[in-house]
């Protein structure tokens, strides 16, 4: 026996907008300490001779500020673009000759 389940279009828009409207969460407390020392992270990651990424919570414990390698590389990711891939654009062969 198949069961066929019908969503009405009604059914599937209030589903659609419940997902759709729900309310951003405020940033963790990691996130904001992270937000305080954005300039210093982009200098560290960025430039000619960029630090690894896996120095840069040793150096933010130097100053007091404790957190997770994965929260700061999620950190770096999002709000600094850190190794953010570049779309790639693919064209055709020309004919040849």
């Amino acid at each position: 026996m198949l069961l066929a389940a019908v969503v009405s279009e009604e059914v599937a828009r209030t589903v659609s907008m419940a997902v759709q409207s729900r309310p951003v969460l405020p940033p963790s407390e990691a996130r904001k300490t992270l937000a305080i020392h954005r300039e210093r992270l982009r200098t560290w990651l960025g430039g000619d001779d960029p630090l690894r990424l896996v120095r840069v919570p040793e150096l933010l414990v130097r100053e007091g500020v404790a957190v997770t390698y994965r929260t700061l590389r999620r950190y770096v990711r999002r709000e600094l673009g850190w190794r953010k891939k570049l779309p790639t654009v693919r064209l055709d062969d020309p004919p040849p000759g």
